[in-house]
């Protein structure tokens, strides 16, 4: 009975990074479950969140992002200076040619042309950019708006 009873205290025991202060008391940010548990995400900026919501997770496994996960890549690409429809044909390359983002995103930054990347897949760089451009009006209609771009606030003198 006691081994039991250490073993569920032992389960129910915050992490270091939980505990706060002295006694039993639960510091839930620790943990991830406090106000400031989204803040990460709230550095993620605008058009990657909305581009990474309208994307389900076959996708994003067929694409082969890294193993930071579809947030961590589609910041980088945004923070390069990517824009919008281009991350967004960049992602249908890598899915449509079976080749990862990572290599797709390779070739494009040492300079290659998104048509010349799709001819070099065998792609039909045509279709695809109209498939890109009906992704970006849905990205921009119903998932940019869930998404609102967050601004540091300014000192006034």
């Amino acid at each position: 009975m006691r081994l039991e009873l250490a073993a569920f205290l032992a389960l129910l025991a915050a992490p270091a990074c939980g505990q706060e202060g002295l006694g039993l008391g639960l510091d839930l940010q620790g943990l991830g479950l406090g106000a400031k548990a989204g803040r990460q995400d709230a550095r993620q900026p605008a058009v990657a969140a909305a581009i990474e919501s309208a994307f389900g997770p076959e996708f994003w496994t067929k694409v082969s992002v890294s193993s930071a996960g579809p947030a961590a890549d589609l910041t980088r690409m945004t923070r390069e200076g990517c824009y919008k429809l281009e991350i967004i044909q960049l992602l249908f390359i890598a899915a449509e040619s079976g080749k990862g983002l990572k290599a797709v995103l390779a070739k494009r930054k040492q300079g290659a042309k998104l048509a010349a990347l799709a001819k070099e897949y065998g792609l039909d760089y045509d279709r695809l950019y109209e498939r890109a451009l009906a992704v970006e009006e849905i990205v921009d209609r119903d998932y940019l708006p869930r998404h609102p771009e967050r601004r540091a606030r300014r000192k006034e003198d």
